[in-house]
């Protein structure tokens, strides 16, 4: 059957926008009727091939709007038609519309976000669970705090590696410049002079580097050639990701921030009513390390043999061995979420203070070397032209 995409007006005169689901425009026109509106135009919707995932923060204003509205008694069909009206983003609007569409068509929530495609498994399930339960409000709004907190998190790693990562690159296009623009300028210059050690070695450097361009080239598109390969296999990825945690400094602060993000979103799912081994079973699939994502299995079955959380927990290698004692905790006092909550938050601070510290030392180092490089150069340059006014006056 198809979707029509229409523009109606309500008995007061103002317009509305919808889409519904009708075997003609005919069909339609009655539907509308029947609640009150008068279809002005209308469109076949067609459905897209892939559907667009939103964003953290987009999730978590959806979440908020709706909390509030269902908090101030709103119906859900209402609250959903006045968030999509307020979304300036035409293709946010229309998800919404389809999913109000749904709705009035007598699926769930939690159904129609399923069989939209655009909303992500946690927050589908979270909000199944508060439709048996009676809050959805709270769960919503419960929603938006943890797809706030995520999204925040995700700002912060980002900031402090923009800058880090700008200085590689000015370091790497630097030295680059000058080994194959500048000093084949001073070789011509140079030639036939008794030269001092650090200008034979940059003169060395820089010709082997120019002669090998070509080579140099080959060679860094091959190793990006075999890497995109490789990258196909999910072994690959698993080894590629258990690798990270070997780096110095960056390993440890990788391993807190996946403890941070699991625990928020543990707590989030087990605090909604939602059964732990399900919990666990979508929790997992949050998990961007394959590594650790791949250990949960055996997490899941031992969970499901009787063993603790705790100790399934503290058999996974990637998360910070503090987790699976805060657990071990929540377990005995019967009060695992506000344990699991304190941990996220414990985590995404010392993650931050972590990130603080790395940037704080990373980015002088960079910038040191690159003037250690530059002086060098300068110095190599600058010894045989000494020399030679020596050697003249």
């Amino acid at each position: 059957m198809p979707i029509y995409k229409y523009t109606a007006t309500n008995i007061q005169g103002k317009k509305e926008y919808g889409m519904r689901e009708a075997s003609d425009e005919e069909k339609l026109h009655e539907l509308l009727k029947a609640e009150g509106l008068f279809l002005l135009t209308c469109k076949e919707h067609v459905e897209r091939k892939k559907k667009y995932k939103l964003t953290a923060m987009e999730i978590s204003d959806f979440c908020r709007n709706l909390g509030s509205l269902l908090g101030a008694g709103v119906d859900l069909a209402r609250s959903l038609q006045i968030i999509s009206q307020r979304d300036v983003k035409k293709h946010i609007r229309e998800i919404y519309n389809e999913i109000n569409m749904k709705i009035r068509q007598g699926m769930s929530l939690s159904d129609a976000m399923e069989e939209q495609g655009s909303f992500p498994e946690l927050m589908v399930n979270m909000i199944r669970a508060s439709e048996v339960s009676g809050t959805l409000d709270k769960t919503a709004m419960n929603l938006a705090d943890h797809y706030e907190k995520d999204e925040e998190l995700r700002l912060k790693i980002l900031g402090s590696t923009v800058y880090p990562i700008i200085l590689l690159g000015l370091t790497i296009v630097s030295v680059f410049i000058i080994f194959v623009f500048i000093m084949p300028r001073f070789s011509d210059i140079f030639t036939g002079m008794e030269l001092p050690l650090p200008t034979k070695i940059i003169l060395g450097l820089s010709n082997l580097l120019r002669r090998n361009l070509l080579a140099v080239f080959i060679i860094f598109m091959s190793i990006i050639f075999v890497f995109a390969i490789a990258w196909r296999f999910r072994e690959f990825q698993v080894l590629f990701d258990k690798a990270k945690f070997k780096i110095p400094r960056i390993g440890k602060l990788l391993r807190i921030i996946h403890t941070a993000r699991f625990a928020r979103t543990l707590n989030s799912l087990y605090s909604s009513g939602i059964p732990m081994i399900k919990c666990l079973s979508i929790a997992k699939n949050t998990i961007t390390n394959r590594f650790i994502a791949d250990q949960f299995d055996r997490v899941i079955e031992r969970v499901k043999s009787g063993d603790s959380l705790s100790t399934s927990i503290g058999m996974v290698d990637g998360f910070d061995i503090k987790l699976s004692s805060t657990i071990s905790v929540g377990e005995e006092t019967g009060r695992l979420d506000k344990m699991l909550e304190a941990t996220a938050n414990s985590m995404e601070y010392e993650a931050e203070a972590a990130m603080q510290r790395i940037t704080t030392y990373l980015a002088p180092a960079l910038v040191i070397f690159l003037a250690v490089v530059i002086g060098f150069v300068v110095m190599a340059v600058m010894l045989p032209m000494v020399n030679l006014y020596r050697y003249r006056y």
